[in-house]
């Protein structure tokens, strides 16, 4: 009879019990206040003391406490996630988490805290992760720092924030020696961290009150009922509402909304987009009254709204989505993340989210296009999930309307008129010339199957055995034959620490084989990543692509489906394959007008550096030439127009944003290398690489010494004010906060004030042809510049209208504006394509070009 295998523990499983000095601690405090601090595992110090009350560890977190008035063993418990030390203090693996996560729970439910305050990843994933579903699924532990999560299911307060061990981590340099530790090189994150604590602790005598969302929320069937219910919410002051659509986007046919809820945050009702004339009638009313619409993502709405029921709804004054933008730009912004942290609620999507998702293969044809299976929800489930979905938006709405103070107001306000008139543009679209979409298509399929051949032709492929053939796009295959096989040494490694193959890697090891794979590379990615996106998303000959408000830290808009903000300017070939699909309406032509030097005009404006505005105020200085001429030591007729631009993108601009002389030299260098300028420098005496660099110095000496001192002063005090308030201020009306980079902390104001100095104009000429009653179209904008679908017989007017707007009237509202702006027009031919545009001058006095 065979012997039965015994069933192990799961600390037998685990093991970490044999290699640890203390095994099995337990946790450690009083708790007079209901409060646990979760750590990931005992460290060092608390395994060697016998306690999680030992070592400097516990030190360090003891005295973090005591600076907010809590006695840490006294009035705290210290429950760690794992129970014994790890080797080389490593972070717990998953199996030994699974294994320690009864023992972990035991002491949770035995405990009882009323907070828990969950100090890194570890913490994180085992107490909130396994709540998270569904749209959050997959959301970073990081963005839940900082934010006091009133948790409905287990009744506590639960804050995530930084370990112990990344408030200590040092970073290591390539000489050996280590930064300070993260709480000491960056004071506005250790106070950051500490607030966090302080904001956890000052909840130890509050409960989390249960709320019955579901009780709040009516739904119907009845067309009749639903009439009512429209009809009382007439008398609403702000009313909520979101829909239930079939799709995204909403200019495929066969997109339609499929229903709608409205709340005033006591009640929300939810009920089919009748097609009843009736219905309709009265959804008009309420939809165009004087209430003050809320929504998630306006622009959704604003769209469906407008193609579905044939108008605009009045007074969207609150986006609940933007508005939590302006609160914090680096924390996510989708309703299910805002309901969860605010709220406490969690999966209150998951019967409906699986219908959700469109097939993959549906997406593959159709992209945002493609069609969900929300149709086959039951209706029961689809109206309670859109009646909570306006009941949330209203409840977050009154909590965010407590944290924006008056300059953040304004800055929302700016955003929210921003949308609207981008989201016109949207519903206009752009014209997509199809038959040359076919034959770029064509084309570039064959160019990539032809080198697919060519790079499978290469010998080097027969020194491995491929079970199912080589694979030229497969990392893996690439690994094995280019480093086991052939022995080449890694140019770099991954973050994993495998060896890596991305294209840097590839340009270094600079054989015909890699080559060959580079180029094949860049054809795929032409196709992939840019002209293949326009087939996805055209219909019926439109492109309407998405600009978002809500994705970039600096407050500057990004877009999708199709992101025509992405074009490679760098690659010429690439830049003009792509924009060659883009055409104006028949009759018109194409338009552009740049916000010239928008961002180093918008840089003077911020430090005040006389100097800079005098470069950006007198059109026949050009700090770019003047550094060219001293980089490559010319004389001014000598600077062509390459070294001008490339001593403007390879030097005078990095170090405007922060870069210094060790990363610009070595790209400095191949750039003189490309323009024939080493044998010039040698006889000059620069004749080495260390003479060079050196030289790079001095210019950069002479940059921020003689040229900008005030401009670089004002630098230094953007981080000094960062690390005394934990926060930068855009004077466009927004708060950028702890963590930021140094460099992020001077580039913001520059970069998102500039970009909204483009916007503003774009504002208000999509206002003036709107009152103007004009024909033609306001395409996009690309970060500093728009784009115009044109009329010819309006030209006149719209150059008008950019001058005036955007470089007269802007100073008068935004009066730190102190230089001024200068917009640069390039024009295409009547039925000529994006490609085909040229450069026209600046508009001058009136609109007017200037001479």
């Amino acid at each position: 009879m065979a012997k039965r295998k015994e069933k192990l523990s799961p600390c037998e499983k685990c093991g970490l019990y044999k290699v640890c000095h203390t095994p099995k601690l337990r946790p450690f405090g009083r708790g007079k206040l209901g409060i646990a601090v979760v750590i990931d595992k005992p460290a060092f110090g608390m395994d060697d003391a016998g306690s999680l009350g030992g070592g400097n560890e516990y030190k360090f977190l003891q005295a973090i406490f005591k600076k907010i008035g809590i006695d840490l063993e006294r009035d705290c418990w210290i429950i760690p996630v794992i129970s014994c030390r790890t080797p080389k203090d490593r972070m717990p693996k998953t199996n030994e988490i699974n294994q320690c996560a009864e023992r972990f729970n035991n002491f949770l439910e035995a405990y009882n805290p009323n907070v828990l305050i969950l100090m890194g990843k570890e913490p994180f994933h085992a107490v909130v992760r396994p709540k998270i579903s569904g749209r959050l699924t997959g959301t970073p532990y990081t963005d839940f720092y900082g934010q006091l999560i009133p948790d409905q299911d287990s009744g506590r307060f639960i804050m995530t924030t930084y370990s112990v061990a990344e408030m200590q981590h040092q970073t290591t340099y390539k000489d050996g020696n280590k930064s300070k530790p993260l709480y000491c090189k960056d004071v506005a994150i250790y106070k950051l961290w500490i607030n966090h604590i302080y904001k956890a602790c000052s909840h130890w005598n509050k409960k989390v009150v249960p709320v019955d969302y579901i009780s709040m929320c009516k739904t119907t069937e009845d067309v009749d009922t639903a009439i009512d219910m429209m009809m009382e919410a007439m008398g609403w002051e702000n009313l909520s509402f979101d829909y239930e659509t079939n799709s995204i986007k909403c200019y495929r046919e066969g997109s339609k909304i499929l229903s709608v809820s409205i709340s005033n945050g006591k009640v929300a009702y939810a009920f089919p987009f009748f097609e009843d004339v009736s219905f309709r009638r009265v959804f008009k009313r309420l939809m165009t009254n004087s209430s003050k619409k809320i929504s998630h993502n306006t622009s959704f709405e604003y769209q469906w709204t407008k193609m579905k029921a044939g108008f605009f709804f009045s007074n969207p004054e609150y986006d609940t989505m933007i508005m939590a933008h302006c609160i914090n730009s680096q924390k996510p912004t989708s309703l299910k993340y805002e309901v969860y942290h605010r709220l406490g609620v969690i999966g209150y999507d998951s019967v409906a989210d699986k219908y959700i998702q469109s097939d993959p293969k549906e997406r593959e044809v159709y992209g945002d296009n493609a069609f969900n299976h929300l149709e086959d929800c039951p209706l029961v489930d689809m109206l309670l999930y859109n009646a909570l979905d306006s009941l949330f938006t209203y409840l977050i709405w009154e909590q965010q309307m407590q944290e924006l103070d008056d300059f953040q107001m304004m800055g929302y306000r700016f955003l929210n008129e921003s949308q609207m008139w981008l989201t016109k543009a949207q519903i206009q679209g752009f014209c997509l010339n199809k038959e040359r979409y076919n034959e770029v298509s064509t084309m570039l399929d064959n160019t990539i199957k032809e080198l697919e051949k060519e790079v499978l032709a290469f010998p080097e492929i027969n020194l491995c055995e491929w079970e199912d053939g080589f694979n030229p796009n497969s990392a893996q295959h690439l690994q094995k034959l280019l480093y086991t096989t052939m022995g080449i040494k890694p140019p770099a490694y991954t973050e994993t620490g495998a060896p890596s193959v991305d294209v840097e890697s590839l340009e270094k090891i600079n054989i015909p084989f890699t080559n060959k794979i580079l180029e094949m590379r860049k054809y795929q990615k032409l196709f992939g990543t840019y002209i293949h996106q326009f087939g996805l998303e055209e219909t019926d000959g439109m492109i309407h692509a998405f600009t978002y408000l809500n994705r970039v830290d600096t407050f500057r808009s990004s877009m999708g489906s199709v992101n025509v903000q992405n074009i490679p300017k760098r690659d010429p070939e690439a830049k003009k394959t792509i924009t060659s699909l883009v055409i104006p309406r028949k009759g018109r032509k194409l338009v552009g007008y740049d916000l010239k030097g928008a961002e180093v005009s918008v840089g003077a404006c911020n430090s005040g550096d006389k100097n800079l505005i005098s470069y950006v105020e007198d059109l026949t200085k050009d700090m770019h030439r003047d550094l060219a001429m001293k980089g490559f030591i010319l004389e001014k007729e000598n600077v062509s127009s390459g070294i001008r631009k490339g001593m403007k993108n390879r030097l005078t601009f990095p170090t405007m944003y922060g870069s210094y002389y060790k990363q610009t030299a070595p790209d400095m260098y191949e750039f003189a290398k490309e323009v024939d300028m080493l044998d010039h420098l040698a006889e000059h005496g620069i004749k080495t690489y260390a003479q060079f660099e050196a030289h790079i110095k001095s210019i950069e000496d002479y940059f921020w010494g003689t040229m900008f001192p005030t401009h670089k002063k004002w630098m230094e005090n953007q981080w000094t004010t960062y690390q005394k308030e934990g926060k930068i201020s855009v004077p466009t009306g927004f708060y950028v906060y702890a963590p930021m980079r140094r460099n992020n902390t001077f580039n913001t104001p520059v970069q998102g004030s500039a970009y909204h100095c483009n916007q503003r104009t774009f504002n208000k000429l999509s206002q003036f042809i709107e009152e103007k009653n004009l024909q033609s179209i306001v395409l996009f904008q690309i970060h500093d510049a728009i784009y115009v679908d044109m009329v010819p017989e309006e030209e006149d007017l719209i150059d008008w209208a950019i001058w005036y707007y955007g470089t007269q009237e802007i100073k008068e509202e935004w009066q730190w504006l102190v230089t001024t702006l200068y917009y640069e027009k390039e024009s295409g031919e009547i039925g000529g394509d994006w490609s085909t545009l040229k450069e026209v001058g600046l508009l001058g006095q009136d609109g007017r070009i200037a001479s």
